[in-house]
């Protein structure tokens, strides 16, 4: 039946060609790269191409040592070199940039092939056809669980390389578990080809070893304890694990090319240290297992997360229904190949609440689930419908006809595409469009107007954006070197030192860790007065030999540190009470201390004290919603006054029914930020030479002559 195949075929390129104008909607709307960490592999990719082979640092960041570049981070760029190198002789004018901005598309519509393949092996055809489709639709917006977030032109993230990785080890151990004897060793050479690569493309490989070792655990006790088996005791374990012999020898090459891989290029030493960590990861050795968290990709998930792959809607919960039904399903038959299924749902699931970038291993699963499942309910109605009770139900009849079956199978694939388009809709960059595009115009001007070993500081990940678009050293905050705390002030071996005061003398305590991210970068917006600013600038000159030419100064930046400047400040004074006006939107509060009369008028943006019909202004306003558990978050805040008559700024605490819980008066120092970008304040050592089209962003020239001591 060529004809079958010929149409599995078409139907696997018309998905693939479906993803992909998904996932070009929003293409037209941002320049630059879309996710924090894009342009870093960017720029590896392009010290590939020149170096033709791997490199070890990137030189581009953390100036003037550069960051150095672990063997974790290769695999990726590496592949993207080696498309351009094959294409660029056909097309000369294709550009580096061309290939990076655009592969992590063609890497999810790739992941296609094997997710239709695990689907085929569980549940035939129509699994792996039904499998296509909920991982070509899966989309959620905003957050970043959706694959079109990471998948999206601009997109260079790890995180859908990682996830096509993954979709084959799942294929090849399904087949390491399924095949006879006789093939087991062959599949398991598939199997160490993919899983032997994670080393080379991702970190955080070894937490995936379990997985491998949970399913033939699993299989061997199914096995032991199945109908016919000798016992129920240690015999018929010996037995079962006498007859899987093969498989637990494929098992064990899969985790040995694995230790391998990262031995000999990576360099990591495993033996003792491997068993180490192994007691660490089941807790019986403390410390338990620690996982880096310094960004907010690597932040702990919560269990609510889980659930919103298709958005908070009819459609994820239709698939997790579905994806339940192929779980019971499993429990049912238990076939010693679905049996890697469940430990991978519930390794993955457990890791994603340590570190969410573990949840993005989910895509290619969660879709094949729920082919399964579906593939499992047309049976469950179709055998419903032969049956004797069924015989009597003409509405269930109808169920077996063609054009009913494809009227069902519209009315379901409909809300899913239509899903798709408005999700990938609203994907963007981290940030918000307006500053995203604004960061890219001001990069490209960096690059255009600037010496081409100008060092420039911005905060954030938005470091790799500029070093991809403007080609410039960029002081990133996006890094941190784990295990080394404590230890960079003193040791001569630390490669990347950060200033003095990231970490701070505290009683009973020899230091306090500020934080894992360069925190000295992020404080350079947030110091409320040019000594401050100044003794940064001068601490990299001097102590660490970088010079910083040029700052990046933005909306956001300056939003943050007035937000941080508040919530760190201490009220003054709580309102002893507040009444509504007379005149509609001016409420008045009573703080004592002389401010008896604070009037706050939301019409004409005014916060003043109020003395025998005298207005005297403060600075402004901030408010905050305090939710039921006692936290509160930064609404927003509007500042009137440069230059007050009274220094201080009302902020005002609204519940989620937006009634004033309670208010208070705190003195603020205006940040550097906000003092430079809001009210263009002159200061001689930093001078304005560009601004964004739209006002989001300006960049500054540091002028080293004119800094204060």
């Amino acid at each position: 039946m060529r004809y079958k195949r010929w149409l599995l075929l078409c139907y696997l390129l018309v998905m693939m060609a479906f993803s992909l104008s998904v996932l070009l909607v929003a293409a037209p709307k941002f320049g630059g790269y879309t996710t924090s960490d894009s342009g870093y592999f960017h720029h590896l990719t392009e010290e590939i191409v020149d170096a033709d082979g791997m490199v070890t640092r990137h030189d581009l960041s953390h100036p003037p040592q550069g960051l150095p570049v672990g063997i974790s981070d290769q695999l990726q760029p590496l592949v993207a070199a080696m498309i351009y190198k094959g294409l660029h002789p056909i097309f000369p004018e294709l550009a580096v940039e061309d290939i990076t901005r655009h592969i992590s598309a063609f890497f999810f519509v790739l992941m296609f092939i094997p997710v239709f393949l695990i689907g085929k092996e569980l549940a035939g055809d129509l699994g792996g056809c039904a499998a296509v489709f909920f991982l070509a639709t899966m989309a959620s917006c905003p957050g970043t669980t959706s694959p079109v977030y990471w998948s999206k032109v601009g997109a260079f993230d790890r995180d859908v390389f990682t996830a096509l990785l993954a979709a084959w080890v799942i294929y090849a151990t399904i087949r390491v578990f399924k095949v006879p004897r006789d093939s087991t060793m062959k599949f398991a050479v598939l199997a160490c080809l993919t899983y032997g690569l994670f080393p080379i493309a991702w970190g955080g490989y070894p937490y995936l070893m379990p997985i491998i070792v949970a399913a033939l655990l699993l299989v061997l006790l199914n096995e032991s304890f199945a109908k016919g088996s000798p016992g129920w005791g240690l015999g018929a374990i010996w037995a079962s694990i006498r007859a899987n012999t093969v498989l637990i020898y494929g098992a064990a090459a899969m985790l040995g090319v694995t230790i391998f891989v990262a031995g000999v290029l990576g360099g990591h030493v495993f033996g003792p240290g491997l068993v180490t960590w192994g007691l660490e990861y089941v807790g019986l050795k403390a410390p338990a297992v620690r996982i880096p968290q310094y960004a907010s990709e690597m932040q702990p998930s919560t269990w609510g997360s889980l659930y919103g792959f298709y958005g908070d809607g009819i459609l994820t919960a239709i698939v997790f229904g579905l994806a339940a039904l192929a779980l019971m399903k499993i429990f049912w038959s238990r076939r010693r190949e679905e049996w890697i299924l469940l430990p991978w749902l519930a390794v993955v699931a457990l890791l994603a609440v340590t570190q969410t970038r573990f949840l993005r291993l989910w895509w290619p699963l969660l879709a094949c689930l729920a082919g399964v499942g579906l593939v499992a309910l047309a049976l469950g109605i179709r055998r419903l419908s032969v049956s004797q009770m069924a015989s009597t139900s003409e509405w269930l009849s109808l169920l077996r006809k063609p054009i009913v079956v494809a009227i069902c199978l519209t009315l379901l694939a409909t809300p899913f595409i239509h899903n798709a388009y408005a999700q990938a809709e609203r994907t963007g960059p981290p940030m918000a469009a307006e500053l995203h595009n604004a960061l890219v115009e001001a990069s490209g001007w960096l690059r255009e107007n600037t010496p081409e070993n100008s060092v420039v500081a911005i905060q954030w990940s938005y470091g790799h954006l500029l070093t991809a678009v403007a080609k410039r050293p960029s002081v990133v905050d996006g890094s941190e070197t784990w295990a080394l705390e404590g230890k960079w002030e003193n040791d001569p071996d630390v490669i990347i030192r950060p200033p003095d005061y990231i970490w701070r003398p505290r009683e009973g305590r020899d230091a306090l860790l500020v934080g894992g991210r360069r925190v000295d970068v992020d404080r350079l917006f947030s110091v409320d007065n040019d000594e401050k600013f100044a003794g940064i600038v001068r601490t990299y000159r001097e102590n660490y030999g970088l010079k910083m030419d040029y700052i990046v100064f933005d909306l956001s930046t300056s939003y943050y540190a007035i937000g941080n400047a508040i919530s760190g400040a201490r009220l003054k004074a709580q309102a002893r009470s507040w009444a509504q006006e007379e005149e509609a939107g001016t409420i008045v509060f009573g703080f004592g201390e002389n401010r008896e009369n604070v009037v706050f008028d939301r019409w004409v943006e005014g916060v003043y004290l109020r003395v025998d019909n005298e207005k005297s202004y403060l600075t402004g306003y901030a408010i905050f919603t305090v939710y039921p558990d006692g936290t509160a978050a930064l609404r927003g805040f509007k500042f009137l006054q440069l230059s007050p008559e009274i220094p201080e700024t009302l902020v005002l605490y609204i519940d989620e029914q937006n009634n004033i819980a309670d208010a208070g008066l705190v003195e603020l120092s205006v940040p550097m930020g906000a003092r430079i970008f809001y009210f263009e304040e002159n200061i001689s050592y930093l001078q304005l030479r560009y601004t964004s089209s739209n006002g989001w962003v300006g960049v500054y020239e540091i002028v080293h002559e004119n800094l204060p001591g």
